[in-house]
């Protein structure tokens, strides 16, 4: 029997479907951060020329990434389905290399609604296209801004921006540049330049200025003098004013009566007023002649005796009365003596002169009256240049047979100056016995108009000559005092400045005077030639010199695994003080281990950036970048810090206060060789997630879940990438499995304390450090201590499942290990009520950990 295997079985459907070819691949696409990209493509169906089969169905869609499998529309993607799609919200580094591809199929169009009708399947369904890559063009991205910065004279400020690009590819096209500018005060920062530069400054500044002095301080004094008869002399100071004077020559005497006749009255001598003209006053003296009054005569039963002369130093008295030759006879009244003011000692300048009045006619022996005697003449005459000489007037009549005549006055000097100040005679003698006796006539006056004034005369002076002066003078006494005043003074000041580091990354500014310095404005402009962002500037900070800057010091004890100390005093006013990993770990014996730390003078508020280590590259993947943040907290005085994690195999900043963990960076985690390690976290982030179907999950935060409970109660978890294993009570500290990251605990609660019965966050007192087996370090400070050393959980990196993939980064949360040549998941962070902060997931591009110290002023 024959066998036909190739029978003919009429049907209206087409076995042999289309071929499928692309008649557009899609291309690779570049964008810049945050935009959208497209991927098209454009496809047919090719039935065989033979067929006669109708072209009634339809090509179908299906975009793939690679590594990773079939999109679904959502978060990035849109147009999965179609021939073209678009991926949005790019993000660099991240997205930076996905490939994508599409597969395209052929759905027959069952125009009928039968199963025996339309075409085939295509022959070659799914074809795959080719495979196209995102490109993200990189941005600058500043990871530490400069801060501000204060120091002494002659100490270097730095000033550090921490800069790249979000992908460190684009470096290969050029480095990144800087440029840091520099303004004084408001002015606007200029473009700086390496070198020293001097500049000189005047300023200007109000001050009070004392000066010792005299004060002087002048009394006025009045003098009132009065003489009598007699000679009497005044001094008048130098600073003598306003003097006056006054003399009175002496009344004539009255004459003798007799038993028929009365006596003659005695006129009054001459009263004068005078003012004398400072200048002629000053510093002079005054002599006063005072003339007496003269005497009277004698009554008569007899030979009457005529009275005696008024006596004075001016000259010569009155004469005497005449004396009647027989007893019934009275004689005649004596004349008063002159006055004088001499200027100077006697013989000095005569300044004036008034005369005595004439003294009274003697009485009869016949009835009647004698007549009375003359007044002193006024003041007057023509001024006189010579030396006055005073001289007694002439005496009165002496009649044998009559009653005695009056006494002559005192008067002028007679002689050859008689015609200028004369004299004048006495009385004249009676006629007869029955005649009475004349009375004398009053003397002369006169005074030196050229140098002194009359001020006139208040009339006669019966009695006895007088004189009186009087004057003002002051008297001027000196005291030290103390006077002020505000006077303005200039300074000039000169300043020498060291500037380095243009075009770098850190710039340094050294001055060498302080009084010069207005705050400086300082900033850094950064820039790539691909860059989308670029120029970028930097935040504008200051930096000023002051004299003899306060320290600001902390002590740093770096603990080794071998148990010994090295303890240095940092001044951080002197700059930054950075610490950078990459010791052995504790198991190893060696190396620094723990950095304790604190602030032996007061409390200090600080700055402190913390940078995760980077995970490591494999190949051309990169590995992920370790987490950054800048944190500021107060330093207490004597109070302990510890940074740990700072070994070659964490990698990972924690920072405790005493016994509490108060903050920490994750580290990034490794590549694989299929894909690039997730970020580290700062504080307060999660890790990323290693991207691809197998990449590693970063570290998540520890909040709302078991982890937070075991975190909280310090029950701790070894990731599965460390040597180390849970030493307590069983199911208390565990160890995670691979390729899980563990978990961290609040507190450190160490070995030897944990066995002596201390809660994790218990503080220890003011005691020295102890090791973890309890040995106390001897060369360590006896301040405020809590942290345990031994037991706290800092090693939490998940282990890569196969050879080919990435490990995780340690964190307060660890990174999970990639699996299939993926990378590994960044690690997490943590802040515990830390403010004011800056923090990202990545940014630290450092192979190993770093914490860079600085205080804030």
């Amino acid at each position: 029997m024959e066998n036909n295997f190739f029978r003919r079985i009429p049907t209206d459907l087409d076995l042999n479907g289309p071929v499928l070819a692309y008649t557009t691949q899609p291309s690779d696409a570049s964008g810049d951060k945050d935009a959208s990209v497209t991927f098209t493509v454009a496809a047919e169906a090719t039935f065989p020329n033979d067929t006669g089969a109708e072209d009634g169905g339809t090509i179908t869609f299906q975009w793939f990434e690679v590594g990773v499998g079939a999109l679904s529309n959502g978060g990035q993607f849109s147009g999965v389905t179609t021939a073209t799609l678009t991926v949005s919200d790019l993000r660099t580094p991240q997205d930076q290399g996905r490939k994508f591809y599409c597969e395209i199929s052929y759905s027959s169009n069952d125009e009928y609604g039968s199963a025996d009708s339309g075409t085939g399947t295509a022959i070659n369904q799914p074809l795959k296209s080719d495979e196209a890559s995102v490109s993200v063009n990189p941005e600058i991205e500043i990871i530490a801004q400069p801060s501000n910065r204060q120091v002494g004279e002659n100490v270097a400020a730095t000033f550090t921006v921490n800069a790249g690009l979000t992908d460190d590819t684009y470096l290969s096209d050029g480095a990144v540049t800087y440029q840091w500018y520099i303004g004084i005060g408001n002015a606007t920062p200029t473009l700086a330049t390496d070198g020293t530069f001097q500049t000189t400054n005047i300023t200007s500044e109000v001050v009070t200025v004392e000066e010792e002095g005299l004060a002087f301080d002048t009394e006025t004094f009045s003098v009132n003098e009065s003489y009598g008869t007699g000679d009497s002399s005044i001094n008048v100071p130098p600073t003598g004013s306003n003097l006056r004077f006054t003399i009175a020559g002496g009344g004539g005497g009255r004459g003798g009566s007799d038993a028929g006749g009365g006596p003659g009255p005695g006129a009054g001598g001459r009263i004068g007023n005078f003012s004398v003209p400072n200048p002629q006053a000053q510093g002079q003296t005054f002599n006063f002649r005072i003339g007496r009054k003269g005497g009277d005569g004698g009554n008569g039963s007899g030979p009457g005796t005529g009275g005696g002369g008024g006596q004075s130093s001016a000259g010569s008295g009155g004469r005497g009365g005449g004396a009647g030759p027989r007893g019934w006879s009275g004689g005649g009244g004596g004349g008063g003596g002159a006055s004088a003011v001499v200027r100077g000692p006697y013989g000095g300048l005569l300044l004036a002169t008034v005369g005595g009045g004439g003294g009274g006619g003697g009485g009869s022996h016949n009835s009647g009256t004698a007549p009375a005697g003359g007044a002193g003449l006024g003041v007057g005459g023509r001024p006189r240049t010579s030396t006055m000489h005073l001289v007694g007037g002439n005496s009165g009549g002496n009649c044998p047979n009559d009653g005695g005549g009056g006494g002559g006055a005192g008067g002028g000097d007679g002689g050859t100056q008689s015609s200028k100040l004369p004299a004048r005679s006495g009385g004249g003698a009676g006629r007869d016995r029955t005649s009475t006796g004349r009375g004398g006539e009053g003397g002369r006056s006169g005074y030196r108009s050229d140098i002194i004034s009359f001020t006139g005369s208040p009339g006669t002076n019966p009695g006895q000559g007088y004189g009186s002066i009087s004057f003002n003078y002051s008297v001027t006494t000196s005291r030290p005092i103390t006077t002020t005043r505000e006077e303005t003074v200039y300074t000039t000041t000169t300043q020498n400045t060291t500037i380095s580091g243009q075009g770098t990354n850190t710039l340094t500014i050294t001055s060498d005077e302080s009084s010069f310095n207005a705050t400086r404005q300082v900033y850094a402009v950064v820039s790539h030639v691909t860059a989308t962002n670029s120029p970028v500037t930097s935040d504008t900070v200051t930096s000023s010199v002051v004299d003899n800057a306060e320290a600001n010091n902390i002590v740093i004890e770096t603990i080794a695994a071998n148990k010994t100390v090295q303890a240095s005093t940092v001044n951080l006013s002197n700059g930054d003080k950075e610490i950078d990993a990459g010791a052995t770990d504790n198991e190893n014996g060696s190396g620094a281990y723990l950095f304790s730390m604190y602030s032996p003078d007061k409390d200090m508020l600080i700055e402190m950036d913390l940078y995760g280590g980077k995970g490591a590259d494999n190949g051309g993947n990169a590995g992920g970048e370790g987490g950054y943040s800048r944190i500021r907290f107060t330093m207490q005085q004597n109070v302990e810090y510890v940074l740990a994690g700072m070994t070659d195999s964490v990698q990972a900043p924690y920072l405790y206060r005493k016994a509490t963990l108060i903050a920490n960076v994750g580290k990034g985690g490794d590549a694989g060789t299929r894909g690039r390690g997730g970020f580290g976290g700062g504080i307060s982030q999660k890790g990323e997630d290693a991207p691809g179907r197998d990449g590693g999950r970063g570290g998540q935060q520890i909040t709302g879940s078991i982890e937070q409970n075991r975190f909280v109660n310090c029950n701790g978890t070894f990731g599965s990438l460390t040597s180390l294993t849970p030493t307590g009570p069983a199911g208390v500290d565990r160890k995670a499995d691979v390729p899980d990251g563990g978990v961290s605990i609040k507190c450190s609660k160490g070995t030897y304390y944990r066995d002596q019965g201390k809660s994790p966050c218990e503080d220890l007192g003011t005691v020295k450090f102890r090791w973890s087996d309890g040995t106390e370090i001897s060369n360590t400070a006896s301040i405020d201590r809590g942290y345990k050393a031994g037991l706290n959980f800092i090693q939490t990196a998940g282990k890569k499942e196969t050879n080919t993939s990435g490990n995780g980064g340690n964190g307060t949360t660890g990174g999970q290990g990639g699996s299939n040549g993926y990378g590994g998941g960044g690690g997490s962070g943590f802040n515990s009520g830390i403010t004011g902060v800056t923090s990202q997931q990545g940014g630290s591009t450092f192979s190993d950990a770093k914490v860079i110290l600085r205080v804030v002023t």
